[in-house]
């Protein structure tokens, strides 16, 4: 790694932590990657949240405003994906170091993020080979508002070639790294 990569992991590393591997997903629109049925409602939501806006605004005052998040809603779900989406996968990038992976993240709204998952001997490594690969690992539990858990998997998406990522943390999963 050069030096000014070494200097951005500063007060990010553990001392004796070293990044391994990094890459950035293939950004760029794939029609294969689409999700067809979530942009179809998506563009029903649209029609119908207009429709329904342009009746409640018949009535006057401002009751039309609702529907705009359905209209939003419709819009992320249908336009995202072809805008959106493969702007994020630009501003993504993931990292592999000896203990832990990350994925670093620079959004419309929420600006920058950085996630980190502690590997252990107890992740599970799975490589999905496709047009693009994806890695998954680990599983984060997360919490809803009843107190139900669920498991979120970890995925390093779109790499171009997952080979080499998936042999560094098979490594580090078996302590041989």
């Amino acid at each position: 790694m050069g030096s000014a990569v070494e200097n951005s992991w500063e007060g990010i590393l553990q001392p004796g932590e070293t990044v391994l591997w990094q890459e950035r997903p293939v950004a760029g629109l794939s029609w294969e990657d689409l999700n067809w049925p979530k942009g179809l409602l998506g563009l029903f939501f649209v029609g119908f949240s207009i429709f329904w806006m342009m009746l409640a605004a018949q009535g006057g005052g401002s009751f039309w405003m609702f529907g705009l998040i359905f209209l939003f809603i419709g819009l992320r779900n249908s336009v995202g994906q072809i805008l959106i989406d493969p702007w994020l996968r630009g501003e993504t990038v993931y990292s592999l170091t000896n203990r832990r992976a990350f994925i670093a993240t620079r959004g419309l709204i929420a600006g920058k993020a950085l996630k980190s998952f502690v590997i252990s001997p107890r992740d599970t490594v799975t490589l999905v080979r496709g047009r693009t690969d994806s890695l998954f690992f680990d599983a984060e539990q997360e919490f809803g508002r009843q107190g139900h858990s669920f498991e979120i998997r970890v995925v390093f998406e779109n790499l171009a070639d997952g080979s080499d990522a998936h042999r560094i943390l098979t490594q580090i999963v078996k302590g041989e790294r």
